[in-house]
């Protein structure tokens, strides 16, 4: 199975094993294309207060991503550390190369890095495990963003060594913040889990039900 369907999987054993609690309220943001505006997330509330993050508009609600996302400034962040960046991107228009950055369509590029940071976007479209495919050698694979907020084992099983998610704790404060157009970093927590201290899903599902 691919990682998608992993993911399900391991999701319908937690809810066998916990009896997951129903959806209270569901919040879905108007689909503004505002070009200065970062990715749209729907926010989900659960009846015993979880609250998660889903990415709510694909296809043209990406219109404008291109004017936010610099690949050179990026690079030139981490070039300042020494560090060469290279960056697989699927548009033709933003293939470059200078300095200690290269932005390519080829994802083979990726055997020359020790290290590589995957947006968890690849999860939505449906490329992480083409993605994962091409870091068989790499020391080093994290898997970050908002989208990767649920439990890593799927990921841990391909190789990847560190995902990042967020956490939100009040489900309001998250859906005013999102209607005012502040986003969500105030009321959101980023973290990482690492795959050396996982203890893994039935681990924490035997804890739980003790």
């Amino acid at each position: 199975m691919g990682t998608g369907a992993d993911i399900l999987a391991m999701i319908e054993r937690i809810d066998a094993g916990l009896a997951l609690p129903r959806v209270r309220s569901v919040w879905i943001p108007e689909p503004t294309l505002a070009a200065d505006k970062d990715a749209e997330f729907g926010v989900i509330a659960l009846e015993d207060g979880s609250v998660g993050l889903f990415y709510a508009w694909l296809g043209e609600s990406q219109a404008g991503i291109s004017a936010r996302y610099d690949a050179a400034a990026l690079a030139g962040q981490a070039g300042a550390l020494g560090v060469r960046t290279t960056v697989i991107e699927r548009k033709h228009h933003l293939v470059r190369e200078s300095g200690d950055c290269v932005v390519t369509l080829d994802p083979l590029r990726l055997a020359d890095c020790n290290k590589v940071i995957c947006t968890a976007a690849t999860l939505i479209n449906d490329t992480i495990d083409d993605m994962l495919a091409y870091c068989a050698g790499v020391e080093v694979i994290a898997v970050l963003g908002p989208s990767a907020s649920f439990p890593p084992e799927p990921l841990f099983e391909r190789g990847v060594s560190i995902v990042g998610g967020s956490r939100i704790d009040d489900a309001g404060a998250a859906i005013a913040m999102q209607q005012s157009g502040s986003g969500l970093r105030a009321c959101s927590r980023r973290y990482v889990i690492e795959r050396s201290s996982w203890p893994g899903t039935a681990a924490l599902l035997a804890r739980a039900a003790a």
